[in-house]
């Protein structure tokens, strides 16, 4: 076939910026037509590049068959490569996506730590002006905004896709010309998918109506990405006036975001990496006017509150730890606990809230650390009866009155000695573990944060 083919892509690659000759690439291949053209066209282009492939597992031979092409293709090219099995459903149950999603999800988890673990500086996948017009319908049925219009973009973040240059056709006009073996996936006629009823359907009923549909629709996503682009900047720039990041939370100023004209934009380009679906983003739009509403999404959660919306990421599990008599320190989770003994002489008062004194005496080891539990109550220091008892509470009327968030009340932590509370770390010790004018032996407990954190 003529060289226009592989002109169009060099220019292509050029003229987007989407990698240098220096570059390393790992290359993504799944064994049909169009990665397999791609992996032909970058060897024969001299770039050093390593071959990623996933087998998903979702069609038993058919797939074994694939991971063997390419694991015998690259043994014939002479190129390293690495091949993951993976167990698609298991994933699409455990995070609750759907199957096609959960597929994606597990194939650039695996490329990125490919990437990180080789020094690779682009991920190369074979995506065609094809792709493009299929995923802007997909998008476009389903309901989208700007960045949905322009499609898949040449290079995103370190994702390069130079195959946006051509067609389908065009690549199997290449596979053909130079005999580039690979294997068809049955699933792609299988009407029951929307993409693949858009890809036989709607395009071909379009090619009718235009049949110069795909360079039209090549210049209109370029139009769009130039729009998405200049949209991304004032969308940042709003943002930039009522969003602040504290550890690892987004707050954004409720208020300052119901009264921008765009609000709707702003919360989707907020939301964008959440894996919050497309119902909660519109309840959490209608929710804005109220307070305590939360919600959770694959990745993020969120949280509104009297004067913020709160995007924290998806929950840790919640570790404990055990310290035993005799250790100075325990860790757990990002921070350090120590402990030092004084006599009742040597000590002084504290008055920082990440440092307790407690009476030796009163402590039962092994001591835990742990999150709080519902029902937690204490003595908190300082609170008495009209007896002049000390006050029992329950520690989460303690963190209401704090005024803390939901996000907040779930970093919280409590020492336990025995079956009691002897500190809501951070916040307030308990009056039964005080030091006493005849109190001998003093332990004083500092937690440390190993990296920046914050106690309410």
């Amino acid at each position: 076939m003529p060289a226009s083919f592989q002109n169009t892509i060099r220019e292509f690659i050029t003229a987007n910026r989407l990698w240098t000759k220096d570059h390393r690439l790992l290359v993504a291949v799944s064994g049909g037509r169009d990665s397999m053209s791609l992996l032909h066209f970058l060897f024969h282009e001299g770039y050093p590049m390593l071959v990623a492939h996933v087998n998903h597992g979702l069609r038993g031979v058919a797939s074994d068959a694939e991971s063997d092409l390419v694991a015998a293709t690259c043994v014939q090219l002479g190129l390293q490569y690495f091949v993951l099995r993976a167990d698609t459903r298991e994933v699409m149950e455990k995070e609750g996506r759907s199957l096609e999603d959960a597929a994606r999800v597990i194939r650039y988890r695996y490329f990125r730590q490919l990437c990180a673990d080789h020094h690779c500086h682009r991920i190369i996948t074979a995506h065609h002006i094809d792709d493009n017009l299929e995923t802007t319908l997909l998008f476009l049925t389903r309901g989208t905004g700007i960045h949905g219009f322009s499609g898949i973009q040449p290079l995103n973040g370190n994702i390069a896709r130079p195959f946006l240059a051509v067609t389908r056709n065009e690549v199997a006009e290449y596979a053909s010309a130079h005999q580039i073996a690979f294997l068809e996936d049955e699933s792609n006629t299988d009407k029951r998918f929307m993409r693949n009823k858009i890809r036989h359907e709607v395009i071909p009923t379009l090619l009718n109506i235009n049949p110069a549909l795909h360079e039209t629709f090549k210049s209109t996503a370029q139009n769009l990405r130039e729009a998405a682009q200049l949209s991304e900047i004032a969308v940042e720039k709003a943002l930039r006036k009522m969003v602040h990041i504290r550890e690892k939370e987004t707050y954004v100023h409720k208020a300052a975001l119901l009264q921008h004209p765009a609000r709707r934009t702003l919360l989707h380009y907020l939301l964008q990496d959440g894996g919050f679906t497309r119902s909660q983003q519109d309840d959490i739009l209608h929710g804005l006017s109220g307070q305590a509403l939360y919600f959770e999404g694959s990745r993020q959660r969120l949280w509104i509150d009297r004067k913020h919306i709160v995007l924290a990421p998806a929950q840790e599990v919640a570790n404990r730890a055990i310290w035993h008599a005799g250790e100075k320190s325990v860790y757990w989770m990002d921070f350090k606990m120590t402990m030092e003994k004084y006599t009742a002489t040597r000590v002084h008062a504290v008055s920082d809230s990440d440092t307790i004194l407690v009476d030796a005496s009163r402590l039962q080891f092994p001591l835990e650390i742990r999150p709080r539990a519902q029902g937690d109550y204490f003595y908190p220091l300082g609170l008495y009866k009209s007896s002049g008892q000390p006050g029992k509470k329950k520690v989460s009327d303690l963190l209401t009155d704090k005024k803390l968030h939901h996000f907040q009340k779930e970093r919280v932590w409590v020492l336990v000695s025995g079956q009691q509370i002897v500190w809501v770390i951070g916040i307030r010790q308990d009056e039964r573990f005080k030091v006493k004018e005849n109190t001998r032996d003093i332990l004083k407990i500092k937690v440390l944060p190993i990296k920046r954190s914050t106690f309410y």
